[in-house]
């Protein structure tokens, strides 16, 4: 598993570059290693996340009230990211824009 550390620094994607996010993953699964990937992912990451193919990925403040990973777990957030990823494998990246 690849994590931030520090929750107020950014997001995994801003703490290490997509190819070496990428080098992770695959060296794991290499490894015969299920892997994990957490960071202050959020819905946007989505298509990245498909792409790079992990076997986990960790959110939390994704999923609370106001986005707040000190708050409450929000069932319906946590159904809508669910969902979202859902939505992508049936609908490829590339057939609309991500934000």
């Amino acid at each position: 598993m690849v994590d931030t550390a520090i929750k107020k620094g950014g997001t995994l994607f801003d703490a290490l570059s997509l190819e070496e996010i990428r080098e992770f993953v695959n060296e794991g699964h290499e490894a015969g290693l299920r892997v994990a990937l957490a960071g202050s992912l959020k819905s946007e990451h989505a298509c990245l996340l498909l792409d790079l193919k992990p076997d986990i990925i960790g959110v939390r403040g994704a999923v609370c009230e106001g986005k707040d990973r000190k708050t409450l777990i929000s069932p319906e957030k946590t159904r809508q990211f669910v969902q979202l990823f859902h939505n992508e494998v049936a609908t490829p990246c590339g057939a609309f824009e991500t934000t």
